[in-house]
């Protein structure tokens, strides 16, 4: 196991969100000459291309199987969202092995500034002024929404309805009404399991608002609304009703479908400078 790295980034988490960031760090690193090791749970990266740079796999930075990395750690270290670790584990001991500590601190239900006290660095993947802080974070660098829609094949057509459910939380009585809603909004009506599909929608309706769905999204010309779900860390409620793009119930969805395509594509981009200026702050 290869503990020279200049960086580990900790991208452990429990959706594939988590490992998309950091292998966007890790490319952003590999790219200004500096190594990286992506820290990630077991396949939350089976969305991600193959590439050359190193991945490890783990549910915990705890893990025994993790004790030659940790014993040797690289000169620093970036945890994605959880201050303390998905599991907790990022205690004082394991923390302070690291000569350089920087949290990428994406809004979490329940985390806050008094979980910055350990990092050298907070850097904010929003924009200062859409960050979902909303002042909260007042210590933090903010460089864009870290998130990369090149992989979506998105185009605008007049004739479809396209509904995105990735983990089957639709039932068949749903489908059904949602397919009736179509045809007497003169739309076709089809369903997919993944973003990544081509996709022709006149509307479509993500079932989900997690932080790179909802901003990859957000970046195509696309009319999108969002079937939040409530999770224990992330508010999605919350972030799709920043843009108002939540759908949050059947009594809204005839009015949007009768309504014609409105794509309001915001600016999506991740501000590579800001984190390679707060990565280096230290070296």
């Amino acid at each position: 196991m290869a503990t020279t790295a200049d960086w580990l980034i900790y991208a452990i988490g429990g959706g594939h969100g988590h490992a998309r960031r950091g292998w966007l760090l890790q490319r952003l690193l590999a790219r200004s000459g500096q190594t990286a090791l992506l820290l990630i749970r077991p396949g939350s990266d089976r969305y991600l291309p193959e590439g050359k740079l190193p991945r490890i796999y783990a549910e915990s930075l705890a893990d025994p199987d993790l004790a030659p990395l940790t014993g040797r750690p690289s000169a620093g270290i970036v945890v994605d969202t959880f201050p303390r670790g998905w599991r907790e584990e990022l205690n004082e001991d394991l923390l302070g092995r690291y000569e350089t500590r920087l949290w990428l601190a994406r809004h979490s239900n329940n985390h806050g500034a008094a979980d910055a006290t350990p990092y050298h660095r907070v850097l904010s993947p929003y924009p200062a002024e859409c960050c979902e802080w909303d002042g909260q974070l007042p210590m933090a660098r903010h460089c864009g929404y870290v998130v990369d829609a090149g992989h979506l094949d998105f185009k605008p057509d007049r004739r479809h309805f396209v509904l995105v459910d990735s983990e089957h939380r639709c039932n068949s009585r749903l489908l059904e009404l949602l397919r009736a809603a179509a045809r007497k909004a003169g739309l076709e009506f089809h369903s997919h399991r993944h973003l990544h599909t081509p996709i022709r929608a006149a509307k479509l309706l993500v079932v989900g608002a997690g932080y790179h769905s909802f901003y990859e999204c957000l970046g195509q010309d696309t009319d999108v609304r969002f079937l939040p779900i409530r999770k224990r860390h992330d508010d999605q409620f919350r972030r799709a009703k920043r843009y108002d793009r939540s759908l949050n119930s059947l009594d809204d969805l005839m009015p949007w479908l009768a309504a014609p395509p409105v794509a309001q594509a915001i600016p999506a981009r991740l501000d590579g400078n800001a984190v390679l200026t707060t990565l280096n702050v230290y070296r």
